[in-house]
């Protein structure tokens, strides 16, 4: 069931996509959409911390959620190479994982949790090929994507062993470092 959930979400992502193209108002809608992931997932971080659940983002899609709205709301043309790579990354990711694979999930997640998930990385997703499709991007820029993955992966080691629910991309990658 999953599976069906996250390939349609995908397909219905990329015609949004497509639409949101034609719009003279693509900015606005984007803009719009990182105010409420942002305010959503800090939101969530804050409450299931007070909760006494200690939570952090140390997923490279988890914090993506953070890192994009930011690039986009305040325009940060300087690092839209980075959204559009971890944007696209996240999105491509996340579907095609849980378009072929879900059903390994399917008791861990509830539908629920799916469609969030559906939809922020989706959110992700659209946001990337829009970064990528409207802007020039020069080899120097490289460079930022670099130092962003490397922060990413240092965050990440920090919070290691507190934030680990299932098996995720960060867990491989920490797992190849820390056995080096």
């Amino acid at each position: 069931m999953y599976n069906i959930i996250c390939g349609v979400s995908f397909f219905l992502m990329l015609i949004f996509s497509c639409l949101l193209e034609k719009t003279s108002k693509k900015d606005l809608i984007l803009r719009v959409l990182s105010v409420i992931l942002f305010v959503y997932k800090l939101g969530y971080y804050i409450f299931e911390n007070v909760k006494g659940d200690v939570t952090i983002p140390v997923e490279i899609s988890c914090i993506t959620y953070f890192i994009m709205p930011i690039i986009l709301t305040f325009k940060i043309k300087k690092l839209y190479c980075v959204g559009a790579f971890f944007g696209i990354m996240a999105g491509v990711g996340y579907f095609a994982f849980y378009t072929i694979l879900g059903f390994t999930v399917a008791g861990e997640f509830t539908l629920k949790q799916i469609l969030l998930g559906c939809f922020s990385h989706g959110y992700l997703l659209v946001s990337g090929i829009h970064l990528y499709k409207n802007n020039k991007f020069n080899k120097n820029e490289q460079l930022y994507i670099w130092i962003a993955i490397l922060a990413m992966l240092c965050w990440s080691l920090i919070f290691y062993d507190i934030e680990m629910r299932g098996i995720t991309f960060i867990y491989y990658i920490n797992q190849y470092i820390v056995l080096s």
